[in-house]
């Protein structure tokens, strides 16, 4: 099932600013995928059969995975979720035998999705986007603060998502040259509350910066590892001069998160300097359409909630004989998660920055709090409940909590209500 275009585009705008040295979780893009006109919208986890355009002679494609979920924290710090795998072919016609009018399968990767305190487990992993042959793995889950078991470790994947323990670091999966172009992951940073691996580089240790970094282009073979293929150490990926080309030339602007895709998730607590990576990555929820890895919790803030992924994406650009081109792209519809993402991201980086009183200013810009979706107005009355705490207002904060624990009580209910209705 397809959603037009322009109906997807309602879901509103992100607003984040350049991704660079000076980014931070509360920055703004003026446009999502969504919102342009050469994007088609898919609904659930469907795929569709795209038809290569008659008189095409060349087909270049950026697909990447959907990102991680973080994981909820246990007495300290959950891992950060890994980014989506990244994947870029500059001919797909000629690697792949491709031929005008072939059908080719176009499937974009789910995020990782919300894992409760109360679940007891690491974060969920993203999964695969699909162009074809192309193949861009889903990124790792986060792991679980303060636990031995392994299956609370945090899992590989395109990157992989932060570590626990550690003896526990996660490890990248995406191929870097298997036959299906060049592909980017890293792995996430060992210890409690790590970094998910990003597309451009690993994940690091709590305290010590978060999410690795995405991509906003190919970077010159100079800086990719020939035996890992992946990006090396002395790669600046803020530098347009160490890319051979970028995204936002191949394939227009409104992409990513200003271009960028495949960001790690980070550790999300009061006072935390981790910021998510460049490319979707957050300390909360990751950006949709990007690939981002979704924020690690810590017991006791923000209901010890840990972030969503961010949906993959498919890029095509097709060139025909007289030089002309155009440009196509598939992002995956996620109505809630985009409006707690958009309507959150500010307020909380005030809360972790104990700007308590410009946290409450912004979130009292939402309007028509009870015209949101019930799963939406959950996460914003636990915003509400953590600011209140960090200004003092324990009465408030407690009404505020067990407000959004009798609406997802009833959301819950709703949901399986559904599903037997539907299994009649």
């Amino acid at each position: 099932m397809l959603l037009n275009p322009a109906a997807a585009s309602v879901l509103g705008m992100a607003s984040f600013l350049l991704c660079g040295p000076a980014r931070s979780d509360s920055a703004t893009v003026s446009e999502t995928p969504t919102a342009r006109k050469d994007f088609i919208a898919l609904i659930g986890d469907e795929g569709v059969q795209w038809q290569v355009p008659p008189g095409a002679i060349k087909l270049s494609v950026l697909a990447v995975g959907g990102g991680g979920g973080g994981a909820p924290g246990l007495g300290n710090a959950g891992g950060g979720g890994g980014a989506g795998g990244l994947v870029y072919v500059d001919d797909y016609l000629k690697k792949f035998n491709a031929r005008p009018s072939d059908s080719i399968e176009v499937r974009v990767g789910m995020p990782g999705p919300i894992v409760s305190m109360t679940q007891g487990r690491r974060g969920l992993p993203g999964s695969n986007t699909v162009f074809g042959k192309i193949v861009a793995l889903g990124g790792g889950g986060g792991g679980r603060g303060q636990n031995l078991e392994a299956v609370h470790h945090a899992s590989s994947g395109g990157s992989a998502g932060g570590g626990t323990m550690w003896t526990n670091i996660p490890v990248a999966l995406q191929p870097a040259e298997s036959g299906i172009g060049i592909g980017f992951g890293h792995n996430g940073g060992g210890a409690v509350g790590g970094g998910g691996g990003g597309a451009g580089g690993p994940g690091t240790l709590a305290g010590k910066g978060g999410g690795g970094i995405g991509l906003q282009g190919i970077p010159q073979d100079l800086y990719i590892d020939k035996k890992t293929g992946f990006v090396t150490a002395d790669f600046d990926a803020t530098n347009s001069a160490y890319y051979s080309l970028m995204f936002r030339d191949l394939f227009g602007s409104g992409i990513g998160e200003d271009g960028w895709f495949a960001g790690g998730g980070a550790y999300n607590a009061p006072g935390s300097k981790d910021r998510g990576g460049c490319g979707g990555g957050s300390a909360w929820d990751a950006m949709p359409h990007t690939g981002g890895g979704g924020g690690g919790s810590t017991h006791g803030y923000q209901g010890g909630r840990p972030g969503i992924g961010g949906s993959g994406v498919v890029l095509v650009r097709y060139q025909f004989a007289d030089g002309s081109a155009k440009v196509q792209g598939w992002a995956r519809v996620q109505p809630d998660d985009f409006l707690s993402m958009r309507i959150l991201r500010e307020p909380d980086f005030l809360t972790r920055e104990s700007k308590y009183e410009a946290a409450l200013e912004s979130l009292d810009k939402q309007k028509n709090l009870d015209k949101l979706p019930e799963e939406v107005r959950v996460t914003v009355l636990r915003a509400y409940g953590q600011i209140y705490l960090g200004q003092g207002r324990e009465i408030e904060a407690l009404a505020r909590f067990k407000e959004a624990l009798e609406l997802e009580k009833n959301d819950n209910q709703a949901r399986v209500d559904q599903f037997k209705g539907k299994s009649k």
